[in-house]
């Protein structure tokens, strides 16, 4: 929260937009509002997730699930009251957003107090009362990597920004990919979610990890199949026409993007299943450096892309997807060297 403050209300807002990521002007002057707005979000992501884990950990996964309804429901709320106050866009989405995780924030909270009470009875009387107790430290040792990986994956939209800002076409293309990363992106979220039950699950004995793979596999295909539906067929027309109400000249784009990046759900499904397995066997910085491997050939591509001055639209999604495959590899590798240690947990896990 004070890094996001730091850039949204100084000049190096102006720096990072200009310099470094190469925006046209109108499109930075759009946004610092918005991120001003937004000061909160992190924060409130990350108090919503801590109490989700909480939920999470007692098998009360549902309770995750009416609080992302209660989000998109004052989504809706808020838009409909404003959208008619005549707002920039970027200020419009700014509130909805930020109404939206907050909201959010407070239901998990609410849904995890009887759970909290109930961990805090089982820390008075634990299970094994040899372990150690939980510090500051092994918890900054096991999460470092793990809030490295997030920034790095959070890096990687800016990075395509910055490139496509320097190919043919910048305006059009910066006005497409959003919308193409938002329609990826509602198919990657059943992926994305295949972490948190890998992690929860993976303890379970160690026929749990065919099991979740198969269904990685299931969840991949049937989103990465949802993709190709909507590239092959008008139903992405429809939604870009009458629901987003998106410009007619940035439809092809926007159907490029979706087509060569169809294979994304398969591949971040397939990455959160293996990165689930190292982060239940403990083995964070496995997840970091794949990250790390997947942002290395992502910006190589970009570069690629830029020296060679392709098209901005296959350049961005191909460096997506490309990237999405080589941390898998990377993390398939991780479990090999893993598997032993991985079988010894479960299998404790399941006698517990």
């Amino acid at each position: 929260t004070a890094l996001t403050a730091l850039v949204a209300f100084t000049p190096l807002f102006d720096f990072v937009t200009g310099p470094v990521m190469g925006q046209p002007p109108e499109i930075a002057a759009q946004a610092r509002p918005a991120m001003q707005i937004m000061l909160l979000w992190t924060g409130a992501i990350a108090w919503r997730r801590f109490f989700q884990g909480v939920l999470v950990r007692y098998g009360q996964t549902f309770l995750v699930s009416w609080g992302t309804a209660i989000r998109l429901a004052v989504v809706c709320a808020i838009a409909f009251l404003l959208v008619r106050q005549h707002l920039p866009g970027a200020v419009l989405a700014a509130v909805v957003i930020m109404g939206a995780v907050l909201s959010e924030a407070a239901a998990s909270t609410l849904f995890a107090r009887p759970l909290v009470r109930r961990l805090r009875e089982e820390a008075a009387a634990p299970d094994d009362p040899t372990s150690p107790p939980l510090t500051q430290r092994a918890i900054l040792r096991f999460h470092t990597p793990l809030a490295a990986t997030t920034l790095l994956t959070l890096l990687a939209q800016p990075m395509t920004a910055a490139a496509l800002a320097r190919l043919p076409h910048p305006g059009a293309t910066l006005a497409a990919w959003p919308l193409v990363f938002m329609v990826l992106l509602v198919l990657r979220g059943w992926g994305l979610s295949v972490q948190e039950i890998t992690v929860a699950q993976a303890r379970r004995g160690t026929h749990s990890a065919d099991t979740l793979r198969r269904f990685a596999w299931l969840v991949g295909a049937v989103t990465s199949g949802a993709a190709v539906l909507l590239a092959a067929t008008p139903l992405l027309a429809g939604y870009l026409t009458h629901l987003l109400r998106a410009p007619a000249d940035l439809h092809p784009y926007v159907r490029v993007g979706v087509a060569v990046g169809a294979l994304s759900p398969l591949l971040t499904t397939l990455g959160s299943w293996a990165r689930g397995l190292l982060v239940a066997a403990g083995r964070t910085g496995d997840v970091y450096r794949g990250m790390g491997v997947s942002l290395f050939v992502h910006a190589a591509l970009l570069v690629l892309g830029i020296v060679l001055q392709l098209p901005g639209m296959p350049v961005a999604a191909v460096s997506f997807s490309v990237a999405l495959g080589a941390e898998y590899l990377y993390l398939a590798r991780g479990l090999s060297a893993a598997r032993p240690q991985l079988q010894e947990e479960m299998t404790a896990g399941a006698a517990k």
